[in-house]
């Protein structure tokens, strides 16, 4: 009797460490906010404004969301809307934001070609009730870049924090803070 308690108990303990797993993400979610919110001029989604970045607009394209850019130039942040076909939302509803996420990442392959790398610190994570898809990669110009795909009042969108030629933790972690922070 006592064996078929460890092993239950261990059985218990691997399932709560990988429900658990997947509410926090590998990055923090305490960078500071400014008081001051940037709003998308194409969708209906805004956030606070991290300490010591702004917001800037896509005068060339008009296909961002919402952009935000660090201070020195170093880092970026942009939020863009997921175009995403009816069926995908249809055939599985409970599954919809991993096939989404799972597209996004087979467009980042074909852009990139011959000189894509992997993906790497892929997760999946929970913030105020709300699924988060994340993966991290390095483009052409070897700078690090990390996508949150996510959905919020009925559209999906990608979270694209671009940390320039060297890895910044700060950057994916402000990444993570302005989520806290969507509305």
């Amino acid at each position: 009797m006592p064996a078929k308690r460890i092993i239950l108990l261990t059985i218990f303990s691997v399932l709560l460490i990988k429900c658990t797993s997947s509410l926090t993400s590998i990055y923090s979610f305490d960078h500071p906010l400014s008081n001051e919110r940037a709003y998308s001029t194409l969708s209906n989604i805004s956030v606070r404004i991290p300490d010591g970045w702004y917001q800037v607009e896509d005068n060339e394209y008009g296909t961002i969301s919402l952009w935000l850019v660090k201070d020195d130039l170093s880092a970026s942040l942009t939020f863009n809307v997921i175009n995403v076909d009816e069926t995908i939302l249809k055939e599985n509803p409970d599954d919809a934001l991993s096939r989404v996420s799972e597209y996004n990442k087979i467009f980042v392959k074909a852009k990139l070609g011959k000189s894509f790398a992997g993906f790497s610190n892929e997760e999946k994570f929970e913030l105020n009730g709300k699924d988060f898809i994340s993966y991290q990669y390095t483009n052409n110009e070897n700078q690090y870049i990390r996508v949150v795909v996510f959905r919020y009042k009925e559209k999906f969108y990608e979270l694209v924090a671009v940390s320039g030629n060297q890895f910044i933790k700060e950057v994916f972690e402000t990444q993570n803070s302005i989520l806290t922070s969507l509305e």
